[in-house]
């Protein structure tokens, strides 16, 4: 059975093998330290790990060790990064760790400070949700193209999904983000300015569903799941904010999939979840006590 075959019983609910991700999407990933820590336990050849996903510094699990380590599920991941520039002109950088990586090449570190204050206007939080380009379009077919010749599950990311994800709610990758872009106010507007953000919700979703419709048509089927949001939705102990706010609707929304599943938290044991919500949810991740 394929990695690909794999991925689409347990995402249809069938019994059989549970597939195996490493580094598929941003909530899979590995730091690049690890990847290097692979690369040394299976005896390969001492190279700098390419950092795919400069924000968390997740490394590339590449060709060479999914097989070792049983990958069944590849990664489409955008041709620009969280910081806004391309995943191209790769260069080696020296991490503070000591760690020799290879970096976009327009991937900078320095430090830099200030505040600003404005107006609240819902517009200013609509910024980064803009029209996917005909770059990205392109570079998205030819990586599925590609990948889809390797027999393993295909997972895909992209950009203008992530609804209230407060890493993106931060804006790193504007130069001068404008709005609500403090995460303790963005909590405090889900209860006293809900109108508000109701405002800046509707904007995102629909540019988001016509970036998702272009996608399709230029993806088409080769897609197995898509990473839509990375947003937290709780704490160890509990909720980020009230169920009446957000949980009432979650499965009714159209979700399939839940990743990670951080089975040490509150209310969150495997067993209890997959008796539940198991025959509505595929529960993704979870496997490893980090």
């Amino acid at each position: 059975m394929t990695g690909k075959e794999k991925l689409q019983k347990a995402l249809n609910h069938e019994p059989g093998s549970v597939p195996v991700d490493f580094g598929s999407d941003a909530i899979t990933g590995m730091h690049a330290r690890i990847v290097a820590g692979l690369r040394d336990n299976y005896g390969l050849q001492n190279i700098p790990v390419k950092v795919i996903e400069p924000f968390n510094m997740l490394g590339e699990i590449d060709d060479e060790r999914k097989p070792l380590i049983g990958v069944d599920v590849d990664g489409l991941y955008p041709y620009g990064s969280i910081f806004s520039f391309p995943n191209k002109d790769w260069k080696v950088w020296r991490t503070p760790w000591e760690q020799e990586v290879e970096v976009p090449g327009r991937f900078e570190v320095r430090e830099v400070g200030g505040d600003a204050e404005g107006a609240l206007d819902p517009k200013d939080n609509l910024e980064e949700f803009v029209p996917i380009s005909h770059d990205e379009l392109a570079y998205c077919c030819g990586q599925a193209e590609r990948l889809k010749r390797n027999g393993r599950g295909l997972c895909t990311k992209f950009d203008g999904n992530g609804l209230g994800d407060i890493v993106l709610v931060l804006g790193p990758f504007l130069k001068e983000p404008k709005g609500i872009r403090d995460i303790t106010e963005w909590y405090i507007f889900t209860s006293s300015r809900r109108d508000y953000l109701h405002a800046i919700f509707s904007r995102q979703t629909e540019q988001a569903l016509e970036n998702l419709a272009k996608i399709k048509d230029a993806v088409g089927n080769s897609m197995d799941a898509m990473f839509l949001c990375g947003i937290d939705f709780g704490t160890q102990t509990s909720t980020l904010c009230s169920i009446e706010t957000f949980m009432e609707i979650f499965i009714d929304a159209g979700f399939d999939i839940i990743n990670p599943v951080q089975c040490s938290a509150a209310g969150m044991e495997p067993e209890t979840l997959k008796r539940k919500y198991g025959s509505q949810v595929v529960f993704w991740g979870g496997g490893v006590d980090t």
